[in-house]
């Protein structure tokens, strides 16, 4: 109630008379749903704020119109919906080795030095694919994580100091993403913030981000990926070697409506 009061005094503040207010009650959405679409439409000179479940209007009446019909294409029931994740991973390894394998020297009726050698090559390909499902709800977030959790020591001390207690708690350290979808007509809307954490002895460092996709529903829409190579030689009095590793990840994502 203090919080609605609030908003009315602030409302109010911009010196417009209280039968200029028009309130709007939202059945299915909360009004930071719904403004950031309908703030824009507002016209010149006229605002917009929310309570609780309801909507404060100040415009015009015909734009006023305009507001109540954008208003009843958003304030739909919150729609179930299932995320899901796969990605892709391969490997490619090649190895190359030539070397001398014997060595022989004949004194006697031939005289002279044989080597024998080899070469020798190898590849080897391995392919993995994880998937991954989450069920949300329209405009809400949902976290795919990978990662692994660890204890963690937390000593807690009591407000007089005069005890002590220490817990252990798990805590997961790993790298993932924050899905939030928002449907919009036969599309959907997904804000990615992917996490990223790394356990340093007892601390945990991590950076966070945030995108932007858009699709159609029901198809996959890719997130992104990443390609790296590691080369690697050694060479002894007789013997060499050389080996390749390609290593390719790929992230695909995708939306369903559930009925």
């Amino acid at each position: 109630m203090m919080r609605v009061l609030l908003v009315l005094m602030l409302f109010l503040a911009t010196s417009v008379t209280a039968d200029e207010i028009t309130i709007l009650p939202l059945q299915h959405r909360l009004p930071e749903q719904v403004i950031p679409t309908l703030r824009p439409l507002i016209a010149p000179g006229g605002s917009i704020v929310g309570a609780n479940n309801q909507l404060f209007v100040r415009t015009t009446p015909d734009n006023l119109a305009q507001i109540q019909q954008v208003l009843a294409a958003l304030d739909t029931p919150l729609q179930r919906l299932l995320i899901s994740v796969k990605q892709s991973l391969d490997n490619q390894q090649q190895q190359q080795r030539a070397g001398i394998d014997r060595l022989e020297i004949d004194t006697q009726s031939n005289p002279g030095v044989r080597l024998k050698g080899s070469l020798s090559k190898s590849s080897t390909t391995l392919s993995d694919q994880i998937s991954q499902q989450v069920q949300t709800i329209d405009g809400s977030p949902a976290t795919i994580y990978l990662g692994e959790s660890f204890p963690l020591a937390m000593i807690w001390h009591a407000p007089d100091h005069h005890a002590s207690q220490q817990l252990i708690q798990y805590v997961d350290v790993g790298s993932g993403f924050t899905a939030t979808p928002r449907i919009s007509g036969q599309d959907v809307v997904v804000t990615i913030e992917p996490v990223q954490q790394i356990r340093n002895d007892s601390q945990i460092l991590g950076s966070t981000l945030s995108t932007e996709i858009r699709g159609p529903l029901g198809s996959w829409i890719a997130l992104g990926g990443s390609t790296q190579q590691q080369n690697g030689a050694s060479q002894q009095l007789l013997n060499q070697s050389s080996s390749q590793a390609n290593q390719q990840q790929q992230v695909w994502l995708k939306v369903d409506q559930l009925r």
